[in-house]
C-alpha cells in the first residue's frame, strides 16, 4: 500500500495541488494504512463493510471536520485506484459519506461597516495606498489572500478590468476587476516597483507581501480603530453575501470566487433568512403598525 500512497501523492502533485493539500492526503492515507496495520486487514481484500467500519473509528477518533475531511481523501484515493485499474473493486463506491455540515461563515461586516473601513488606511502613504488597494481588490473579487498576495502585474488587465487567478490546485480563472478597485491599484501602483519583482503587493522591505503580515496588519492597525472583529477572508465572504444580498446569481458567484462545487457557494444562502426576517420586520405594514401601538 506504501507505494501506492506515495504514486498517488505523485499524481496530486501534477495536478498542482498546494502542499497543504497534499500534508493532509498524506496523513489521512497513512493514518488509515495504520488502521489496517493494527486490525490486520488486507489492503487488497477489503470490504465496504471494512470501510463502514473506519467511517466509524474516524467518527469516533477525530473531530466531526477532520472525520469528513480523512474519509474524503481515503474516497478519492480509492475512486483513482479504480479508474486505473489498479483495484477490481471500489470499496467506497456503495457506502454514504460522512456526513459534516459546513458552518456558517461569522463576523461577516455589513455593507455600511465596510464603507467605513475602507476609508481608514492613510493615503497619503505609500503602505496606505497598498492597503487601501488591497482592501478594495479582495472587497471587489472575492479572491483568497493568498491569491491576492501571489499576484504578478502582468496577472492585471486594466484595459479589459480582469484579473488572472491562479487558484486551488493552480486553476487559472479570470475574474472582473471593479472600477473602486481599479481605481486604487492604479494610485498604488503609480510608483514602478522595483524591477527584481513582479509582486503586485509588497512589504515594506520590497518583497512579496506575505499572508500573515496583512492579516496581522489588518487586526492591529484598522480593526482597533473600527471596533469590530473579523479577518482578511471576511471580506471574501463579503464579497459574496453582499453580492447576492443584491440579486447576482449564485452560479456567477460561484465562477467569481473559484468553487467547484456549488454547494460551497450555497452557504452563503442560508444566511439570508435573518436578512428575509428583518427586512419584513421593518418593511411590512402590518409591522409598522404594531409599532406604532
Amino acid at each position: 500500500m506504501e507505494k501506492f500512497i506515495e504514486n498517488y501523492l505523485k499524481y496530486r502533485k501534477t495536478l498542482g495541488f498546494s502542499p497543504a493539500t497534499l500534508e493532509i492526503d498524506g496523513r489521512a492515507l497513512r493514518k488509515f494504512h495504520a488502521y489496517l496495520k493494527t486490525r490486520q486487514l488486507s489492503f487488497a481484500g477489503l470490504t465496504t463493510q471494512d470501510l463502514k467500519n473506519y467511517q466509524s473509528y474516524l467518527i469516533a477518533s477525530l473531530q466531526p471536520i477532520g472525520a469528513y475531511k480523512y474519509y474524503s481523501v481515503l474516497a478519492c484515493f480509492y475512486r483513482n485506484l479504480y479508474r486505473r485499474q489498479q483495484i477490481l473493486f471500489n470499496p467506497c463506491r456503495d457506502l454514504e459519506p460522512i456526513v459534516w455540515k459546513r458552518p456558517l461563515p461569522r463576523n461577516i461586516p455589513s455593507q455600511e461597516q465596510l464603507e467605513k473601513f475602507l476609508e481608514l488606511p492613510d493615503l497619503t502613504t505609500k503602505l496606505g495606498l497598498r492597503d487601501r488597494a488591497l482592501f478594495e481588490l479582495v472587497y471587489s473579487t472575492g479572491l483568497r489572500l493568498s491569491e491576492i498576495t501571489g499576484l504578478d502585474l502582468d496577472d492585471l488587465d486594466f484595459k479589459n478590468r480582469l484579473v488572472r487567478v491562479r487558484g486551488k490546485g493552480n486553476k487559472e480563472r479570470f475574474v472582473p476587476l471593479g472600477k473602486t478597485a481599479a481605481f486604487y491599484l492604479i494610485r498604488y501602483l503609480g510608483v514602478p516597483p522595483p524591477a527584481e519583482t513582479s509582486a503586485v503587493f509588497l512589504s515594506s522591505c520590497a518583497a512579496r507581501l506575505s499572508k500573515n503580515t496583512m492579516s496581522e496588519r489588518l487586526k492591529k492597525t484598522y480593526l482597533p480603530q473600527l471596533g469590530i472583529k473579523f479577518t482578511m477572508h471576511s471580506l471574501r465572504h463579503a464579497c459574496a453575501l453582499h453580492l447576492l444580498q443584491n440579486k447576482a446569481g449564485i452560479r456567477h458567484i460561484q465562477e467569481l470566487l473559484g468553487h467547484t462545487d456549488l454547494s460551497t457557494t450555497q452557504i452563503y444562502t442560508r444566511l439570508l433568512p435573518l436578512d428575509l426576517k428583518q427586512a419584513h420586520a421593518a418593511g411590512h405594514p402590518r409591522e409598522k403598525e404594531a409599532r406604532n401601538q
